[in-house]
C-alpha cells in the first residue's frame, strides 16, 4: 500500500470506515492523534446522526495544520492501521454476519434482513413458501448475485434472489456479451 498514492479525500473516507480499528491507535503518542480524534467524530456507518465528515479545509482551520501536514498524517494513520492488521490478524475479525436479501418476484420486489447457517452462492436455489405472494404463487428463487460488505464491526452479505430456476447457459451468454462489450470499449479507447 505504501507505493500507492491515495488522495486526501480517499483517506478521509477510508479511515472513518475503519473506526474500530483506528481506535486502537490512540494512546501511543503519535503526532496524528488530534487529527484522528477529529475525523473519528464522523461515524461512517451511522445514518441517523446529523453530522458530516470534515473537509480538508475545515481540518486545516480547526487544527491549524497545512494541507501537506494533514495528508502526511492521514497516510500515517492509514498505513498504521493496515500494518497493525498485517501484524495482528484479529484486528479485522468479523464475528457478526448479517444477510440482506433483495427478492425479485414476478410482480413485486422486496427486501429483508435475516440470518442463515450457510452462505449462498450464485446459482443456488431457494424454496421460500412464505414469498409465494410476490412470486405468482411459487416459492422458488435462485441466487443471481452475492456481494460481501465489510463494515468496521460486521460482515453484510447482500444476496439478490430472482424468481425461477438458474440457467447456466443463459448466464454464460450474458457474461460473454458483457465481456465482449467491455473488450470493444477498451479497444475503442486504445484507438482514440
Amino acid at each position: 500500500m505504501k507505493n500507492t498514492t491515495l488522495s486526501t479525500k480517499e483517506l478521509l473516507l477510508s479511515i472513518p470506515a475503519m473506526r474500530k480499528q483506528a481506535l486502537q491507535l490512540f494512546g501511543k503518542g503519535k503526532p496524528y492523534e488530534e487529527l484522528l480524534k477529529e475525523i473519528l467524530k464522523y461515524d461512517y456507518y451511522d445514518d441517523e446522526k446529523d453530522h458530516h465528515l470534515a473537509s480538508n479545509k475545515e481540518l486545516q482551520q480547526k487544527l491549524n495544520l497545512t494541507a501537506g501536514k494533514i495528508k502526511k498524517q492521514l497516510e500515517q494513520i492509514h498505513n498504521n492501521i493496515l500494518d497493525e492488521a498485517w501484524n495482528h490478524a484479529g484486528l479485522f475479525n468479523y464475528q457478526m454476519v448479517e444477510y440482506d436479501f433483495y427478492v425479485q418476484g414476478w410482480h413485486n420486489r422486496l427486501s429483508f434482513k435475516g440470518h442463515i447457517p450457510v452462505r449462498p452462492t450464485v446459482g443456488e436455489s431457494f424454496d421460500m413458501p412464505f414469498l409465494r405472494a410476490v412470486n405468482n404463487g411459487m416459492g422458488n428463487f435462485y441466487v443471481e448475485r452475492v456481494q460481501h460488505e465489510l463494515t468496521d464491526e460486521k460482515q453484510i452479505v447482500h444476496v439478490w434472489l430472482k424468481s425461477g430456476n438458474y440457467n447456466s447457459y443463459e448466464q454464460f451468454k450474458k457474461d460473454k456479451d458483457e465481456f465482449e462489450r467491455h473488450e470493444r470499449w477498451l479497444q475503442s479507447i486504445k484507438n482514440n
